[in-house]
Order: C-alpha cells, then structure tokens, then sequence
C-alpha cells in the first residue's frame, strides 16, 4: 500500500508509534479449549507523516520526531 505522490516545498517523512495500553476486550468470543476471551487489545500502532527537509548529512533521513 502507498500514498500518492504529492507535489509540495518539501519531503515526506514516516514513522512508526506502538503505543501499550490497559488490555481491553472486545466482544464475546472465546477459545474453545482455554475459555479466555479471543479479542484482547494490548497495543495500539500507527503511522505518523510529517513534512521534513532531507539532510546530505545523515544517513538515515530527519529525525523529526522524539522516540
């Protein structure tokens, strides 16, 4: 899956977060064997993009955002 390329002053950068939170369970299915429930949100992960400017001096692109 990509995004479009989009004309624009500066570049595309891209990162990705995976966030803990407090398990939720959603619905009521559960597995045959253990009883336990079968849908258990532990982590939530997306995708940041931001504009940047690239830099000649590193390799790995800007490091826009703090980890």
């Amino acid at each position: 899956m990509s995004i479009p390329r989009i004309k624009g002053p500066y570049n595309v950068g891209l990162t990705y977060c995976k966030v803990p939170i407090e398990k939720r369970r959603f619905g009521s299915a559960k597995f045959k064997q253990t009883r336990e429930p079968a849908f258990v949100l532990e982590e939530v992960a997306f995708q940041v993009f931001y504009p940047c400017e690239s830099s000649k001096n590193s390799r790995f692109g800007t490091n826009w955002l703090d980890k």
